[in-house]
Order: C-alpha cells, then sequence, then structure tokens
C-alpha cells in the first residue's frame, strides 16, 4: 500500500494482481451502484438512491477512478519520502500507515504557542490603554415611541420568507429523515422520483443558512433606522431590492440544484482516471 509504483514517464501505475482484482471489483459495483444493476435495487433503496444516478457511462468510470486515485495518494509514499503520503498522512488509519508525523506533531504544538503569545500580547496592549468611561444612558427609552419609518415597514416581507423558510426547513427534513425507513418513497409514495434523496437534504441543509441569514438581515436592517433616529434617502428603495435580489438567491439555488440533480448533470470534473486500462490504471 505504501510503495509508489507510479511511472511518471510512462503515466502508468501498476498494481499487482490481487490489488488490480480488488480494484476491478470496487469498480463494478460502483458502476452497478450507480449505474441500474437490478441486483443492487435492494441496496440503493436502503441507501435512498435512484438507479441510474449517473446515466452519463463517462461518469461511470469516472467515480470509481476517482476514488481509486484518492485512496492511493492518501496512502501511497511521495516520490524520495519514507512515511509520507501525497496527503501527509492523511486521513489517519494506522493499517495503512497513515500515522501523525513529527513535523505535524512539531508545527501543531507551534501554532498553539503562537495563538497564546498572540492572546497574551492583545491582553497586554488593551491593559496599558485607557479605558472609555459607560456611555449615559437616555432619559426615556427611544423604543416606546417609536414610529416605523418606511424602510422600517419594507422589512416586514423578510420576516415571512424568513417563516416560509422554516417550515420548508422542517418539512424538507422530515422527508429526508423518512428516507431512512422507505429509501425511495413517502408512505408508499413514490417520491423519490420527483424529489430524491440528495436533494431534499440539501434544501434542508441550505434553507437553515438561509433563513438564519435572512432574519439577521431583516433585524439589522429594521432596527437601523430606530437606533439612529434617521433614515437615509432612498433606504426604502434599497430595502426593497435586496429583498428581491435574497429572493432570486433563494429561488435560483433551489431550483437549479433540483434540476442539476435531475437531468444528471452533476459531473466528476476529474482529469485523472478517465479510463480504468487492463492490468493498470493510467492517469489522464
Amino acid at each position: 500500500m505504501r510503495r509508489n509504483t507510479y511511472d511518471a514517464q510512462t503515466g502508468t501505475l501498476t498494481l499487482s494482481p490481487e490489488r488490480f482484482e480488488a480494484v476491478q471489483q470496487v469498480v463494478q459495483h460502483y458502476m452497478g451502484l450507480f449505474g441500474n444493476d437490478a441486483s443492487l435495487d435492494k441496496l440503493r433503496e436502503q441507501y435512498a438512491m435512484s438507479a441510474g444516478s449517473l446515466p452519463d457511462p463517462l461518469d461511470l468510470q469516472a467515480l470509481p477512478a476517482f476514488m481509486f486515485w484518492s485512496s492511493w495518494s492518501a496512502a501511497t509514499d511521495r516520490p524520495g519520502e519514507t512515511d509520507l503520503s501525497y496527503t501527509s498522512n492523511w486521513p489517519h488509519e494506522p493499517l495503512v500507515g497513515n500515522t501523525p508525523t513529527a513535523g505535524a506533531g512539531i508545527w501543531s504544538i507551534a501554532s498553539i504557542i503562537f495563538m497564546i503569545a498572540a492572546i497574551a500580547g492583545m491582553l497586554f496592549f488593551h491593559s496599558t490603554q485607557k479605558e472609555e468611561s459607560d456611555p449615559k444612558p437616555p432619559k426615556t427609552d427611544p423604543l416606546f415611541d417609536l414610529k416605523p419609518t418606511p424602510s422600517m415597514l419594507a422589512t416586514r416581507k423578510y420576516f415571512y420568507v424568513v417563516i416560509g423558510l422554516i417550515l420548508a426547513q422542517v418539512g424538507m427534513g422530515v422527508i429526508t429523515a423518512h428516507y431512512a425507513v422507505e429509501g425511495q418513497s413517502f408512505f408508499g409514495f413514490p417520491l423519490a422520483q420527483i424529489l430524491p434523496f440528495t436533494v431534499s437534504r440539501t434544501i434542508h441543509t441550505q434553507f437553515a443558512v438561509l433563513w438564519i441569514a435572512t432574519a439577521w438581515l431583516a433585524t439589522g436592517l429594521h432596527i437601523a433606522p430606530a437606533i439612529s433616529g434617521h433614515e437615509p434617502k432612498y433606504q426604502k428603495l434599497g430595502v426593497n431590492l435586496l429583498f428581491y435580489a435574497l429572493l432570486f438567491i433563494v429561488v435560483g439555488s433551489t431550483a437549479t440544484g433540483w434540476i442539476g440533480k435531475k437531468r444528471g448533470q452533476a459531473r466528476i470534473n476529474s482529469v485523472s482516471g478517465r479510463r480504468i486500462l487492463r492490468g493498470a490504471v493510467e492517469d489522464q
């Protein structure tokens, strides 16, 4: 596993017969799994996968080739090195000799020391500075007599979107969790044909980020005029334009992600590993 048998002049990696046979078996498994091998239908259901996930034959070859090259580079020594893979022995796996190197340990310790020193320097600097006195609170709470400005009222639709995103995120979470029980259906309905697991999970995770960001943004736009007591010119127009830009991002990213998955356009753009040769794997 550690010995590097790659020939840079010919661009060929030579494998032992036993290892090549194992590689071929893994290749056939994943080509069938992401293809239409009927014998793997039960496994695809357990994985919440649809048959024909990669309809392009070139993609079916590129996927296991990418897996092989990534695993090979993580466990094979660099030229002229011993016990140091192309990924610096990452991920950790003692079975293939991937253990932390001395250099990794030294630099990890050094980085911690540098961080502690930087924090100490920052504390020392601030301790030498004269502290400002606490600001005097106003006699009356300015929010009690607050009159909403046009831009503050314009942020109302942001919060409606936040509510919608939260409900949609919860719904996608329910569907995604249910796929663990029925990998390709939702209470008997073949929902995976319309909304595959990868799409529902992507929407579920993305909407969490989007509704949090939208809520923070809307709160800032709403509270700024209240705190400053002033609303800049064209503030309402800017709030409205920003809202529609946000709406475009949410709808666009969700729709294009779903369309890309349904059309099988997600490709593995790896320059290496487009062909798996007889008896060897050739780097393209």
